[in-house]
Parts: C-alpha cells; structure tokens; sequence
C-alpha cells in the first residue's frame, strides 16, 4: 500500500507537469509512456485525500503573484474537490486550470486600490516657509549682533532678510542706503530688527509690499528711508514703532493706506508728503504729534480724524491736500500750526475741540470752500491771516468780543454766538439748500459762494427761522472762483424777485454754459461774466437796460435778447 501511494504521488507530479508544459514540443516524446503507466495505476486505487496535496504546487506557482493576499489561497481549496480523476482524469485537468486562470483578475484589480490610496499621503505635505534671502551682506557691531549694509550678491528681487546672519550674529537693524535703488518687489523683515536706518530703500521704484513681522521689535524706521518707493500702495505701520523720521515715505506716489499706530510718538517732517494717492489715513490714539508738512500735498485725502493725543498740529502739516473735505479734530488738541491746512480748497467741515488754545498763522488761508467754523472761548491766540481768503466763511465765536491776542479775521465774525445770529457786518448768514445767502433789511441776498458749489437754482424767496425773506440780488463776486483759475459751477438758476447782479459775480465760471437773465434784471455790474468762455446769455429784456454797467459783458459773450423760455 505504501509503494501503491509513492507511485501515485510520483506518477500525479509527473502528470502536474505534463499539464503545466503540455504545448511544449520538447517533451512530447515522454508523454505517451507515461500515460502507460498512470492509467493501471490509477484504476487501482481508491478515493483518498490526495487532492490536498495536489494543491500544494498551486499555492507555491501563486504566492509570487499576490504575495501575501489571502484570497489566493482560499480560492485554491475547490481545487481539493476534483476527486473527479477517479472516474475520468481529463476532467480534473481541465477544472483544476480554470481557477488558475481567474484567480489571477483579483490579483490584477486589488491592486488598484493600493495606488489610489497613497493621493492623501501627497495632500498631506507640510507647508513650507520662504527661505531667507542668500548673499546680503552684514556688518558686525562686536556684541553679538549686526547690520544689513548692502544687498552683495543677492539676486532676489523677494528679499526675506534673516533674523540671523551667516556668521551667527542677530540682525538689529538695516544700514544706512543698504538697499538703496535696488530693484526690489518686496521686504520681509524679521522680528528681531530693532530700526531701520535713513535712506535703507530709498528709491526702490519696483517695491510693492513690506511685510513686518508680528510681534516685533521694530521701534524706528529712519528719514528718507522708503521714499520714492513709488510701487508702495499700503503700508501698516507695526504695533511699536515710536518715530516715523523725517521724509519716511516722500514721493510714495501709489500709496493709498496708511495706518499709524498709537505707540508713534513722532510723525516727522515730510514723512508722507506727495502721496498723491493717499486716500485713507489712520492716526492712532497716542501719536503726540504731527510735524511740518507730514501729509502736504496728499490729494486724494477726503477726511482726517486728528487724535486729542496730539498736541500740536505742525505747520504745514495738511497744506494743499485739495480733496480734503472733512477735518475732526479731537478733545485735547492745543495747538494748529501756522499754514497746517492752507489750501485745502475743498475743506468744508471742520470741528474744532474745547482744548484748542492757538490758531497760527494762514492756519486755513485759502479754504475757500469752507462756509462756517465755530470757536470755543479757549482759543486766547489766532494769528494774522488765519483764515484769509476764505471768502465764503462766517467764524462763529462763544467769545462775547476778540481776545486780545486774536490778530484781525478778514470774514464776518459772529460773537457770543449762543445768544446772536447777526455778524459784525451785519448780516445774518445762511446755507440754505446748498446756497449761501446773506439775510438783512428784510431781504435775502446771494452771497460769496464755497468753491466746491456745482449747482445753485436760486429760489424766489429763502426761510430762515420760519420767516421768509425775497431773494433780490446777486452780490459782488458771488461765485467768482477767478484766483484758483478755474470754477466748479456749470448750473444756475435765477428768480424773478432779483432785480440786481454785482460786480464780476459770475467771473470766471468757465463751466457755465448758459444763464438766462430774468426782466426783473435793472442792474448788472462790470465784468459780472468775465472769463465764462462757454457762456451764453440769453436775456428776457429787449434791449440792455440803461442802469447795465457798460463793460458787463466784458468777455463779449453772444447775447440773446426778448428770450422767453417757450422759445
């Protein structure tokens, strides 16, 4: 029985590989004696558990394939089923290869998800941060820290300067000129620099951005050192800066945000002068003061809140931003500087605190758009031409009489104005629907106009606490804007209650396309049109009035006459 079992063992190997190479020619020639042998062999032996060992080479061919997948070997066990070459042995053979040959797409298709699941792996890669910038050169201060002094070697137009420099030592500060002219996009600085030195960037057109780190030591940033960085347009002053040096951001053409933290002690002269596009500035509460011509020429500034901290607003601290439209000054502020907000032609709002002590000289000279101001009794000192050439301007005093130290305002003062309406001129002034009028003998007269009126339709009669007053004349210089060289005004219209128009009251309104002339009409003054280059004159009367003044049309603009609007 055990030979019988050693020669059905052999016999069966021998036939697994006749099966495994049957299509090769080479071992055709074996073929035949074999099967001889195998058929009596067979016949003769009964149903055993040899299956299981003929699963054996099945499982060992597979494991290259799958490794160490389970469903391999699994599916080789309905190989241990073919008891089937007991009756026939073709049979088995055919079966046995089948599950050879599927069990091989598992193989292929599990590995699928193996290659799927390695994409979060790619997801999860930690962020990196920028590098510092190489070849920057330093300049040792012999205790441990140092200096950048110049851009050497660096290529980058990026800048990360370092906290600390190739040799070890702490970056505190960025030199005098260090990066001056160079064509930089940005800087990003460190936490552990403590100034930045005069002219550090000066004149770096290309730089859009400065980054500085939170939480830093920075406390100065030196004269002159980002002006002219003209590619500038925010810049966010760091919580801890105490001084911003004299022409800190002159010339930063594109500069339209700066906020200035309340640790600034000192904003200084010209720092952000010509920041032609600044239109929104912020000054926190605990900047002490503003020095001259801080924010000179910065056209596109439209309102300013000035922090009570600030003691004293420098001279020329304001002067020509054109657009500025609304100052707040606040509880604590002393002093307005000589010149601070001369020019500022489009200033029409301005409030001023109960601290306020001194006015300096030609402090709002030329605010011509400016109608009214109000000052409280602790102002003791106004100096000579504060508020001249604010032709449009009533100054309402709390003082009953001026002060001793007040030089002479050249505008209409009203005193102790709590109690009184009447200005020392006596007149009683008012804008009504966005035209100023002077009240007085029971008649309401057009007066000096503000620069920034577009617009004035002139009605027959105005109301001034609930008692109505006719409309009957246009004053002298009424709208004449001619100093400034130009006039904002494209649109009036005119009563029939006015019976007079002054002296050059229409001079130099260039805007001014037409204007119709009501009957009512007697009076006309010279050049009352002078300069309207787009006017013309359409007038109700026949023929020019004898009590016209004879150069009234000075400009010789066309004239229509007996013009009735049906026409």
């Amino acid at each position: 029985m055990k030979s019988a079992t050693r020669i059905f063992l052999l016999l069966t190997a021998c036939l697994t590989l006749v099966l495994l190479f049957s299509a090769c020619d080479v071992i055709d020639p074996l073929i035949d004696p074999l099967r001889d042998l195998i058929k009596p062999a067979t016949s003769a032996l009964p149903e055993t558990t040899a299956p299981v060992t003929t699963t054996a080479p099945v499982t060992t061919t597979e494991a290259p394939v799958t490794t160490t997948e389970a469903p391999v070997t699994t599916t080789t066990a309905p190989v241990t089923t073919t008891t089937a070459p007991v009756t026939t042995t073709t049979a088995p053979v055919t079966t046995t290869t089948a599950p050879v040959t599927t069990t091989e797409a598992p193989v292929t298709t599990t590995t699928a998800p193996v290659t799927t699941t390695t994409a979060p792996v790619t997801t999860t890669v930690v962020t990196t941060t920028v590098p510092p910038s190489v070849g920057l050169e330093f300049t040792p201060n012999g205790d441990g820290t140092c200096y950048v002094s110049g851009i050497g070697e660096c290529e980058d137009a990026d800048i990360v300067i370092p906290s600390v420099s190739p040799d070890g030592d702490t970056v505190t500060s960025i030199g005098f000129g260090a990066f001056g002219r160079a064509s930089l996009t940005s800087v990003t600085l460190p936490a552990t620099v403590e100034s930045i030195g005069e002219s550090a960037f000066w004149g770096c057109e290309l730089l859009e951005r400065l980054v500085f780190a939170e939480g830093g030591s920075l406390t100065t940033i030196g004269e002159y050192a980002f002006e002219e960085c003209r590619g500038l347009t925010s810049v966010t002053i760091p919580e801890g800066v105490t001084s911003i040096g004299a022409f800190a951001f002159r010339f930063c053409y594109k500069l339209e945000s700066v906020v200035i933290p309340g640790t600034v002690e000192a904003i200084g002269d010209w720092a952000f002068s010509h920041c032609a596009l600044l239109s929104s500035l912020t000054i926190g509460e605990g900047v002490a003061s503003i020095g001259e011509d801080a924010f000179a020429w910065c056209d596109s500034l439209t309102e300013v809140t000035i922090p009570g901290t600030v003691e004293a607003i420098g001279k020329k601290a304001f002067q020509s931003c054109e657009r500025l439209s609304s100052l707040t000054i606040c509880e604590g502020v002393k002093a307005i500087g000589e010149s601070a907000f001369t020019g500022c032609c489009m200033l029409s709002s301005v409030s001023i605190p109960s601290t306020l002590e001194s006015i300096g000289r030609s402090a709002f000279y030329r605010c011509v758009s400016l109608t009214s101001i109000t000052l409280p009794s602790s102002v003791m000192t106004i100096n000579e031409g504060a508020f001249s050439q604010c032709g449009a301007l009533t100054v309402y005093c709390e003082a009953e009489s001026m002060p001793s130290g007040w030089q002479s305002i050249y505008c209409p003062v009203v005193w102790d104005h709590a109690n009184n309406d009447v200005a020392n001129d006596g007149y009683i002034y008012a804008v009504i629907d966005g035209v100023r009028y002077g009240i007085k003998d029971d008649a309401a007269k057009v007066v000096k106009q503000p620069y920034n009126i577009t617009a004035a339709n002139v009605p027959a009669s105005v109301s001034y606490k609930g008692i109505a007053y006719p409309v009957t004349s246009i004053g002298y210089n009424a709208f004449d804007n001619a100093f400034y060289g130009r006039s904002l005004l494209s649109e009036i219209t005119l009563p029939s209650s006015v019976t007079s128009i002054g002296n050059s009251a229409f001079s130099g309104c260039n805007l001014l396309s037409e204007i119709t002339i009501p009957a009512s009409v007697t009076s006309i003054g010279g050049s009352a049109f002078k300069g309207c280059s787009s006017l013309t004159i359409y007038c109700e009367a026949a023929e020019q009035p004898s009590e016209w003044d004879s150069y009234w049309n000075f400009s010789d603009r066309p004239v229509e006459w007996g013009y009735t609007k049906e026409k």
